[in-house]
This record gives structure tokens, sequence and C-alpha cells, in this order.
């Protein structure tokens, strides 16, 4: 924005260092003695080619006399009429007047070009707004140059600190900052949002959720699903909070809440478009692990995955109840830990085989099949709470690339710090 600035300014100034001077009554025309100069280099360059041209034979002796009476007539009439100019006082108009006239000039060329820029031109794309809202699209479709996005971001972002109470524009720069993959930002802009609207805008709490379970490892349990129950109690019928709510009771094992929530969803999406396809398999997919079975095999498009069997180390069989609950599941091995898969089992069920792959994924979009490498961790949940609680039991494995011909053998045997 500040280089945008420099530019116009620079753009005027030089436009005015061609109008002002002249108005100013500097580098005006030539003088009359100047002028007389002019005519002599003239005169003599013109006869040294009518010379040439006698000695090549293109002029005969006769043509050339005449041709050299021809310029020594209009040389000589063009000396006399700088020599009357240089005899004539100029008339220039007086010092304040062309002060006058210049001052106008250096106001009226910047705000004409202004106002012809704001009635034709892009005006609206110097406001905050807009240029966040255009920079959130950008990135969207795959820009490669972030640099310039995130410092129109910023602009928005200092916009909000002088104007807080703008709800609108907290919920652009909310917006503005998922699009650039920032998800703490995009949760603290949500959260002024969210009490900016007292709690009543259903779907400022969806993306204020959204954001905080983006920035915890992808998990909806806790704040993020308290504010996902909160939307449906404003509205039942919004959207993502649906979504969301059918993924928060996914995450903690409770497929058939989740198949509820999804087949509300199912209701309001257009009847063959490629959303009620994509609501459609995560119903089928709820529905399948609610009765226990593994949906892999009848999902297509799950992508490369990690077989893994899971056992608990004998030493800690004393210390388990049967019916606890072992959340086996897949995360990034190489960034900040972000979980890209859970399956959820019971003590009982070990040792367990099981195919972590896309159609276990824990939301949409972190896909198993995507990573180069993924860390694979089983717990034991004292508390029935897939997020990790002193007190747990777990093993974790070494990274190993989806795709795999061989099986990961884990073992349960260590302890949660």
């Amino acid at each position: 924005m500040i280089l945008f600035w420099a530019i116009l300014v620079f753009m005027a100034l030089v436009a005015l260092a061609f109008v002002v001077p002249p108005l100013l009554g500097r580098g005006a025309g030539l003088v009359g003695p100047q002028r007389a100069g002019v005519h002599r280099v003239l005169f003599r360059k013109r006869l040294a080619e009518l010379e040439t041209d006698l000695e090549d034979g293109a002029l005969s002796p006769g043509q050339f006399d005449q041709a050299r009476a021809d310029l020594e007539r209009d040389t000589l009439e063009s000396l006399e009429s700088a020599d009357a100019d240089a005899a004539r006082p100029a008339r220039r108009p007086r010092t304040r007047v062309r002060w006058a006239t210049a001052l106008v000039v250096v106001v009226a060329v910047p705000l004409l070009a202004g106002l012809l820029y704001r009635q034709y031109g892009g005006w609206e794309l110097l406001s905050p707004q807009m240029r966040a809202r255009l920079a959130a699209e950008a990135v969207a479709q795959g820009d490669n140059n972030p640099a310039l996005i995130r410092d129109m971001v910023a602009e928005l972002a200092a916009h909000m600190r002088r104007h807080p109470n703008d709800l609108p524009g907290w919920i652009r720069l909310g917006r503005s900052y998922r699009a650039l993959k920032e998800f703490k930002r995009a949760a603290q802009a949500y959260g002024h949002a969210y009490r900016l609207s007292s709690g009543k805008n259903a779907a400022v709490m969806a993306d204020y959720a959204e954001m905080l379970a983006l920035g915890h490892n992808n998990r909806l349990a806790g704040r993020p699903a308290q504010l996902v129950h909160e939307a449906l109690a404003v509205d039942p019928r919004q959207p993502k909070a649906l979504w969301l709510a059918g993924w928060a009771a996914y995450q903690i094992g409770e497929y058939k809440r989740a198949a509820m929530h999804w087949k509300q969803l199912a209701a309001q999406a257009p009847r063959g478009s490629k959303v009620a396809q994509v609501i459609k398999r995560e119903v089928a997919r709820a529905e399948a692990m609610a009765r226990g079975a593994a949906p892999a095999a009848a999902v297509p498009g799950t992508g490369k995955g990690v077989t893994v069997r899971v056992s608990l180390a004998p030493r800690f069989a004393a210390r388990t109840r049967p019916d606890e609950s072992v959340f086996i599941f897949a995360r990034t091995a190489r960034g900040p830990p972000v979980s890209l898969a859970v399956v959820r089992r019971r003590v009982k069920d070990l040792p367990v085989t099981i195919t972590l792959d896309d159609s276990r994924a824990m939301l949409p979009g972190q896909k198993i099949s995507k990573q180069p490498e993924v860390i694979i961790g089983a717990r034991i949940s004292r508390n029935g709470n897939p997020l990790a609680a002193k007190g747990d039991l777990q093993g974790l494995s070494a990274p190993v690339a989806p795709g795999g011909k061989g099986v990961v053998h884990l073992t349960i045997d260590r302890v949660v710090r």
C-alpha cells in the first residue's frame, strides 16, 4: 500500500515538472541571439552539402550558384527576423500571475487525477476490507506472492485495532487468516466477532469452533464442541455447525450421533450435488462404524494407508479394564503434530489389526495419503477422552511412509506423564 502511494506521488511530481516551469517563465523558447546562432550553423551545414554535390557532379555550376543564392537569401531573412525579436521587449505575465497560475495547476492536477480514478478506476481496492477479501481469495486460488497477500491482511488487522467494534471487519479478518492457514490468529479474530455478536450469530460461532479445532490438532473436544452446541441452539439448521457436530461426535466414537447430524445436513444439500455426495459418504461411514464394520473397503478413494497391529504390554494387563477406550491414530511426522486419522476400540479387542487411511480422516482435507511420513500411535484413555491426559497408557511408532505393504507392530508400553 505504501508503495502504491509512493508511485502515485512520483507520477504526479513528474507531470508537474513538465507543466509548472513554463508557467513560471523558465525554459522559454529561444531568444533572438540564440535563434541567429542556430540559423548560421544551419547555413554552413547546407552550404557544405551543396559543395559536396557540386564536386560529385550531382549539381552543375549554374545549379550550384542558384541554390547558393536561394540559401543566402533565406538565411538573411531569418537573421533579420531574429534581430527584430531581440530588439522587441519580451511580453511575459506578471510574476504574481505566473505564480498564481502555477499554484492552481499544482493543486488541480493531482485532484483531477484522484477524482477520475475514483470514478473510473478501482478506488474501492484501497480499502483494507476489500484488499483483505481479495487477499483471502488470492491465497485460496494458490497465489504465489504471499508477501503481498500478508501485507494486505496486515492492513486490515491495523484497521481493526483502530475500529475494534467493526463486527464484519473481524469476520473478514478471520476468513483472511483462515486462507493463510494462520488458524490461531483466525481464532482470535473470530473470538472478537463472537463477543461483539453476543453469542447470537450461529455462523460466527461455527467458524470460531472450526478455527479453534484447526489450531489444536484438529480436535473438536472441549471449547470447540461447546461452541458448536451453542451455534445449533441458536440455529439448528446452521450447515457448518451440523458438519462440525458430526465430526465432534465421530472423534469420540459416537458414530450414531455423528450420522444423525450429517443426515440433518444432507437434507439441506441440493440433490445430486457434490456436497450431497460427500455428506452421504460420511453418513455411510459413520453408520458402518456404529455397526462395528470397517468401512475402508466400501468407501472409494481411500488412498494410501498404514496397516498396524496394536497390542498391550503384558505388564499393563492388570492395570486396565476391558471396556476402556483405545484410540489408534496417525499424525503428521513433520512440523506441528496434526492428527490425520483415528479409530476407537476397547481394551478387550486387543490385540487388533486395523488400517488407517483417508476413510478414517479426522477432518476433510487432512489426508494420510498426502503425507510423506506419519507416526502411528495407540493410547488407552482413562477418562474416555481422545486428548492425552496424565496416566494414560500409550505407544508410538517411528515415522513410516503410507502405502507400504508391511504391517506396523505397535505395543502400548509407556505411561503418559
